[in-house]
């Protein structure tokens, strides 16, 4: 947080490689406050169900436990996804469309209001990790260094196309990832 000068007052979203409840707390302690999907090996003791029993429940089932500081949202969609807020209040929900696979439509479930927050912050990572994995390089190697060099060259697709798009052209990723290949031949 020292390196982006966040302060007193900023909220910072995360994603699970960062987020745990002792980085939460000290965040919460510097007026910083903090989003973000933790995982499940991360919860220590807070008194939650497994992913495990989460799984079982219906879809817009969810659990929450509360400390003074810090909120942890437990919530059943597609698969059970924790989440630590020291921003949002767990118990207010908002609607949220999903896909239904058994009425094959777009329905409205309830949605945790830190999920909700995570969901719509999230960007940069996330976006960019969904990106690179559209399109990865589907040639298999015995070398250890191969999906190193396969990602960066999908990283670098991506970061190129970002770029592109932001000088005013609108093209596709797949459409992007083309012309480069044809251009390298």
């Amino acid at each position: 947080m020292n390196k982006v000068h966040a302060r007193e007052g900023n909220h910072v979203v995360m994603d699970n490689l960062f987020t745990s409840i002792p980085m939460s707390n000290e965040l919460s302690r510097k007026g910083i406050a903090g989003t973000g999907t933790i995982r499940e090996n991360r919860l220590e003791n807070a008194p939650l169900p497994p992913k495990k029993s989460m799984k079982k429940t219906s879809r817009e089932t969810f659990e929450y436990a509360c400390s003074e500081n810090l909120v942890i949202v437990k919530w059943n969609d597609n698969t059970a996804v924790s989440v630590a807020t020291s921003k949002v209040k767990a118990s207010s929900c908002v609607m949220a469309e999903r896909w239904s696979s058994a009425q094959e439509k777009n329905i409205q479930v309830p949605i945790p209001q830190p999920l909700k927050t995570y969901n719509v912050h999230m960007g940069g990572i996330d976006l960019f990790d969904q990106f690179v994995s559209q399109y990865r390089i589907r040639i298999h190697s015995k070398k250890w260094w191969w999906p190193l060099f396969s990602w960066g060259i999908g990283a670098a697709l991506v970061n190129g196309w970002r770029l592109y798009r932001d000088l005013g052209h609108d093209i596709s990723l797949l459409q992007f990832t083309r012309e480069c290949s044809q251009e390298t031949l």
